[in-house]
C-alpha cells in the first residue's frame, strides 16, 4: 500500500467527518441554540482513528471482518438501540406529550393505530427479534463462509471464541453511549437543562401532500393576515395590495394572500 493511498484514505475520512459534524451541529443548534457540539474533539484524531480501524478491511482477511461487522454491529446492537428509544419516548417522555407534539407540528393527531403500534406492537416485535437473536447466538454458534484451498470451494466454519468477544464488544459499543449518559444524568454528573416550550415547535412549509391535513391551519393564517389588514386600515395606514405567493399559485395550496 503506497503513501498516496494512505493520504487519500485520510482525506476521504476528513470529508466524511466534516459533512457529518456540520449536519449534526446544524440540527442540534436549531433546537438548542446555546449548545456546543463537541468543540474540543480534534477532526484529525477522529479521522485518523476511523482510518486505522478501516485498514482491517483492506487485509487478506478483510472479507471475513466485513462479514463479522455486518452480522453483529448492524443487527443486535441497532435493534436494542431502537427498542430503548421507543421505550424512552413512549414511557419516559410520555406518549401523550409525543402525540401532542406531532399534532402541534403537523396539525394531525395520530389515531388509535399509531398509538397501539408505538406503545405495544413495536416494542414487542423488537423485543422478540432481540431475544431470538441472542438465543440463536448462544444455542447455535455463529458460522461464516471460509475458503478451503484444498477443496476449492467455500465451507461453513465456526467463529473462534476470541471473535465472539469482538462481536460482543461491537454490540456493546453501540449501546454504551446510552448507558453512560443515563448513569451521568442519574448521579447528577451531567446536567443539561433544555426548555422545549410551545414557541419552539413549528410546522414546516405546507406541501401538496399535506394540503388537506393543514387546511385549518392555513385558514387560521389567512384570517390573521386579513385581521392585520383591517387594523392597518382603521388606524389610518394605507395597506399595500395583497399578493398571492407564486408558490401557492403553482402548488394550489393554502396560505392566503401575503402582504408584500
Amino acid at each position: 500500500m503506497s503513501w498516496r493511498n494512505l493520504i487519500e484514505g485520510i482525506r476521504s475520512e476528513t470529508l466524511l467527518y466534516k459533512a457529518a459534524r456540520a449536519d449534526c451541529s446544524k440540527n442540534v443548534k436549531a433546537q438548542v441554540p446555546d449548545a456546543k457540539v463537541a468543540p474540543y474533539i480534534s477532526p484529525t484524531s477522529v479521522c485518523l482513528i476511523c482510518f486505522l480501524v478501516g485498514l482491517i478491511f483492506c487485509t487478506g482477511a478483510g472479507e471475513y471482518w466485513l462479514t463479522l461487522f455486518d452480522s453483529f454491529a448492524g443487527t443486535i446492537g441497532l435493534v436494542l438501540v431502537a427498542l430503548l428509544e421507543t421505550l424512552a419516548v413512549m414511557y419516559v417522555y410520555g406518549h401523550e406529550k409525543f402525540t401532542q407534539d406531532i399534532e402541534d407540528m403537523t396539525g394531525y393527531r395520530p389515531g388509535l393505530y399509531w398509538q397501539i403500534t408505538w406503545r405495544l406492537l413495536g416494542p414487542l416485535l423488537m423485543l422478540c427479534v432481540l431475544v431470538s437473536s441472542v438465543l440463536n447466538m448462544i444455542l447455535e454458534k455463529p458460522h461464516y463462509k471460509a475458503w478451503d484451498a484444498n477443496k476449492g470451494m467455500t465451507v461453513e466454519a465456526a467463529y473462534p471464541d476470541w471473535v465472539m468477544v469482538v462481536a460482543i464488544l461491537m454490540i456493546t459499543a453501540g449501546v454504551l453511549p446510552i448507558i453512560i449518559v443515563f448513569l451521568l444524568r442519574r448521579f447528577q454528573c451531567l446536567k443539561l437543562d433544555v426548555s422545549i416550550h410551545q414557541g419552539a415547535i413549528r410546522r414546516i412549509d405546507t406541501t401538496v401532500s399535506t394540503k388537506e391535513m393543514m387546511g385549518d391551519v392555513d385558514i387560521y393564517s389567512s384570517v390573521t393576515k386579513v385581521s392585520v389588514l383591517v387594523l392597518l386600515t382603521e388606524f389610518g395606514g394605507r395597506p399595500r395590495a395583497p399578493v398571492v405567493a407564486e408558490s401557492d399559485q403553482r402548488l394550489g395550496c393554502g396560505g392566503g394572500p401575503l402582504l408584500i
